[in-house]
């Protein structure tokens, strides 16, 4: 998020698009994640076979 407006959206599987996104949240919604700006998640950064995975 960038000023309240979502700047990024990421779906498919990880290996078909080099990045994967994995956190746990209170904002699980039926197979998908809504990150809100005021969950202040930290994320570390790991590569493993050329996909990107941020990890909380």
């Amino acid at each position: 998020m960038n000023d309240g407006k979502v700047v990024c959206y990421l779906y498919g599987y990880p290996k078909n698009n080099g990045y994967g996104i994995s956190f746990e949240s209170e904002n699980y919604k039926d197979a998908g994640y809504m990150l809100n700006s005021k969950d202040d998640l930290n994320f570390q950064v790991e590569r493993s076979d050329s996909v990107v995975y941020l990890r909380n």
